[in-house]
């Protein structure tokens, strides 16, 4: 075999792993996700899905990666059609959301790599998690400088509280939902509108 026709066959066996493991994933949730799954569904031996990749979280976080990179590309959609920043924000909490309701065990996903016993080094995870709170930080930063965005508001701890929070409000969703639309006949999307105007005039 061609050093060429080698990588190829590299290439074509990762991305085989990994679609087998996008599959399991969506199938079983992040708790049911193992290696066992896996190889069972790309029909290989464990030992071949080690050669690729060391463990199930190194493989979780490189579909986590391209998770990102889906959030980061609705945030800049939802954001782009807006020209006041505190408006930017407010598309921001309802992509969140969206995209959970959209993509639920790729959300799940970004939530378990944010656990703090969770310690893989995948550069490409770092780099979009990084340009994804770098976008963020940005929006605070210009619509400070155009007095749209209190100047007083930290741009770091103000972009993380967005994220924190934008995580508490849909997990909260999720778990009350029925409660919420059965008992109180309030619409999810309704919490939503809500919550994202109490962020924006918070920081306006």
């Amino acid at each position: 075999m061609s050093p060429v026709t080698s990588e190829l066959h590299s290439m074509s066996r990762r991305q085989q792993i990994l679609t087998s493991a996008e599959t399991v994933l969506k199938d079983k949730g992040i708790e049911g996700f193992t290696m066992d799954l896996v190889v069972k569904h790309a029909e290989i031996a464990k030992g071949t899905a080690y050669k690729y990749f060391k463990s199930k979280d190194e493989i979780l976080a490189v579909i986590s990666a391209r998770a990102l990179e889906m959030l980061l590309h609705d945030f800049e959609k939802g954001a782009a059609k807006e020209s006041n920043y505190t408006a930017k924000i407010r598309s921001i909490c309802f992509s969140a959301y969206r995209f959970y309701v959209r993509h639920k065990a790729y959300w799940n996903l970004i939530s378990y790599m944010e656990r703090p016993e969770f310690e893989i080094d995948i550069k490409d995870y770092i780099r979009i998690s990084q340009e994804l709170q770098d976008f963020c930080e940005d929006i605070i930063e210009t619509g400070k400088s155009r007095g749209e965005i209190r100047t007083d508001l930290p741009t770091r701890e103000g972009q993380l509280v967005l994220w924190a929070s934008c995580v508490g409000v849909v997990q909260f969703l999720e778990s009350k939902k029925r409660i919420l639309r059965n008992v109180h006949n309030i619409s999810l999307e309704g919490m939503i509108s809500t919550y994202a105007d109490m962020i924006t005039k918070g920081i306006s």
